[in-house]
């Protein structure tokens, strides 16, 4: 039972994860610059890797693999983090027409 809190659990926080990189990410302020632009690719392309991996949990879930739910749930961590990271500005190329 403790698999199945968790597994729907882990669904429903990295679906609130693809979420944030899908719409709240990819909000303007209505300038539209081509950085922005490779941002927002980034985090859609972030987003879509999470809610695809999370349908390899469905399998998984199945046949009740420990070692699969560690691994969709790392891939879809990866993804998110990487869209964080765009999101905090640490890669200064996108950011630097805007910058100077």
């Amino acid at each position: 039972m403790s698999g199945v809190i968790h597994n729907i659990s882990a669904v429903i926080f990295f679906l609130l994860l693809a979420y944030n990189s899908l719409f709240l990410f990819t909000k303007t302020n209505g300038i539209m610059t081509e950085s922005k632009r490779k941002r927002n690719r980034i985090f859609v392309v972030c987003g879509i890797g999470m809610v695809v991996s999370l349908i390899g949990i469905i399998p998984v879930a199945l046949f009740d693999i420990y070692a699969g739910t560690w691994a969709v749930e790392a891939i879809a961590l990866a993804f998110f983090g990487i869209s964080w990271l765009t999101k905090s500005n640490i890669y200064p190329w996108l950011y630097a027409e805007e910058k100077g």
